[in-house]
Parts: C-alpha cells; sequence; structure tokens
C-alpha cells in the first residue's frame, strides 16, 4: 500500500500529474507519467473543472496561461499540478496537528 503523505517530490508522481521530458525532437514537450492513483487524479479533476467554472482567479489563471499559448488542456494540467500540491500540504498540516494532539493526550 502506498504512503498518502509521501515526501513532497513524490506527491505529484503520486497522483499521475508529474511532468517528464521527452527526448530532444523537433519540440519540447513535457509528457505527463501514467503512473498513480486513477482515484486521486480523478478528484483532483473534478476540483479543478469546479474552481474553473465558479472561481474567478482560476478563471484568470487559465486565461492567462492560454494567452501564454499553451492549451486549455495543458492549463488545466498546470491548474490540477497547483491544486494537487495545495492538497498535499493541506493532508500535512492535518497529519501533524493529529500527532500532536495524540502526543499531548
Amino acid at each position: 500500500m502506498r504512503n498518502v503523505c509521501s515526501p513532497r517530490p513524490a506527491s505529484p508522481r503520486y497522483v499521475a500529474q508529474a511532468r517528464y521530458l521527452l527526448p530532444p525532437e523537433k519540440t519540447t514537450r513535457h509528457r505527463l507519467n501514467r503512473g498513480g492513483d486513477r482515484a486521486a487524479n480523478s478528484a483532483l479533476h473534478i476540483i479543478a473543472i469546479g474552481r474553473l467554472r465558479t472561481d474567478p482567479r482560476t478563471k484568470a489563471y487559465i486565461a492567462k496561461r492560454v494567452a501564454e499559448g499553451h492549451s486549455k488542456l495543458e492549463a488545466i494540467r498546470c491548474l490540477k499540478r497547483y491544486i494537487a500540491r495545495e492538497v498535499f500540504s493541506l493532508i500535512s498540516q492535518r497529519k501533524r496537528e493529529i500527532n500532536q494532539g495524540r502526543n499531548a493526550a
């Protein structure tokens, strides 16, 4: 069983949001790591689409990425990586709070 609260660099890889470079060819492109937890990736996708529909900051972020030349799908991938880091930090913080509560009791 995988540890959900793994070290920070491994967390995007766990939810299949980590990128790796393809061998140099005509263009420089990234491909997503196809390993990882599909359920976690699905949850991130639902969060990202929900934010995209309701949150003005998220809409502005996606518009900025598209203006930079990214496709809408690539912009959503960037958003999902950001959300993965945000969720991981919340889980880690909550885990520390629970452990401190156990030590105090």
